[in-house]
């Protein structure tokens, strides 16, 4: 099975893979990218690359745990997505070094407004959306087994990020 382990940076997606590999291949695609330039370009404005997709997919094995913020724009057979509260997310990004405030920021709005979840939902491939906010890497890795093994039914909508945010009275635009 090809799973797509997506989110946002900064949901956890690294983190909790390191708990995976032990059962799971996993493949780190941002690392795989690098590797053998699997890029068309560099976005100099946002210090990131611009993948080709298709030499990505070319290069993954049959089956495994891919794992990176584009993964289900791969074919995959099913998409893992991490979320997480946008201002946990903004704690988590300031923690890295190659995050300058309005990297984090556009991460934060993406967050907010399920920019992945609805790029993966035009894939039509089953989503499990799992939210990572004050939960343990060892947690959340112990729900993708499940997911793995048990297949249950796809499950989106778990979280609704503009709606707690205004419940919060903490929206910042």
């Amino acid at each position: 099975m090809k799973i797509a382990l997506t989110g946002t940076p900064g949901t956890g997606k690294t983190t909790v893979a390191e708990h995976l590999k032990k059962d799971h291949n996993i493949i780190h695609l941002n690392k795989l990218v690098k590797e053998k330039q699997l890029y068309k370009e560099t976005d100099k404005e946002r210090d990131s690359l611009i993948v080709d997709l298709e030499a990505i997919q070319k290069e993954l094995p049959g089956q495994g745990i891919f794992e990176s913020h584009f993964s289900h724009q791969l074919d995959v057979d099913r998409i893992i997505l991490l979320r997480c509260h946008p201002n946990q997310l903004e704690e988590r990004l300031q923690e890295k070094e190659d995050f300058n405030q309005k990297k984090i920021n556009e991460n934060m709005m993406a967050e907010t407004v399920d920019v992945i979840l609805l790029q993966a939902m035009q894939t039509g491939k089953p989503i499990n959306e799992l939210d990572t906010t004050n939960r343990t890497p060892s947690e959340i890795a112990g729900e993708i087994k499940n997911i793995i093994n048990e297949k249950p039914e796809p499950e989106t909508g778990v979280v609704d990020w503009i709606d707690q945010l205004d419940q919060e009275n903490d929206i910042k635009l």
